[in-house]
């Protein structure tokens, strides 16, 4: 497949984050400028995802459960009014895949050094963050940043333990608030 580019230079996307943190009206022209940009994401989750077929194989692990999708418009302008120090154009998970198994931790870090082989350098090396070491609100996972024809996407890696955990937590948000899964206060729901 031929390379995508982004729809706008990092620093047009940088700016179109400001304005879609500002916390005023989202524009349409501002809302289809970020369709774009997942749709590139989707483009480079399409050319990753191939590549880490047979994964469970090569590093002796159980059957694994691959899924993949960008993130939605709205979770994008949420996490960016939420997190006021963040650049549309430094988002790491605009686009992600997800790999669950019956694994243990030893193989979850042998499927993370896996995937950094099966996706180098494209043009930035990949990066893991290990949320074992430094979990979030009782979050735990490996994540491996990559990147393909300068896209970044993030690849997380879950145990099922790792997995349930991360599922209670979304369950509890969709009831209590999403502010919950980021240490916030729950807020309480009309009945």
């Amino acid at each position: 497949m031929p390379a995508v580019p982004l729809p706008a230079s990092r620093e047009q996307i940088r700016k179109l984050g400001e304005r879609l943190a500002s916390g005023s009206r989202v524009s349409d022209d501002d809302l289809h400028a970020l369709e774009e940009l997942v749709a590139c994401h989707m483009y480079a989750l399409e050319l990753a995802r191939p590549r880490l077929d047979g994964l469970a194989e090569a590093v002796g692990a159980a059957p694994l459960h691959v899924t993949h999708r960008p993130k939605t418009t709205t979770t994008i302008i949420e996490k960016l009014r939420r997190e006021g120090d963040m650049s549309l154009a430094r988002m790491q998970d605009l686009a992600g895949i997800r790999i669950v198994g019956a694994f243990t931790l030893t193989e979850q870090e042998r499927l993370a050094d896996e995937i950094c082989q099966r996706l180098p350098a494209d043009p930035r090396a990949p990066k893991t963050v290990d949320r074992r070491a430094d979990p979030r609100y009782g979050y735990r996972a490996v994540h491996v940043i990559v990147s393909l024809d300068g896209i970044t996407i993030e690849v997380q890696v879950r145990t099922m333990a790792q997995h349930l955990w991360a599922d209670l937590m979304e369950r509890l948000a969709d009831r209590l608030g999403r502010q919950i899964r980021y240490g916030e206060p729950r807020r309480l729901l009309p009945a």
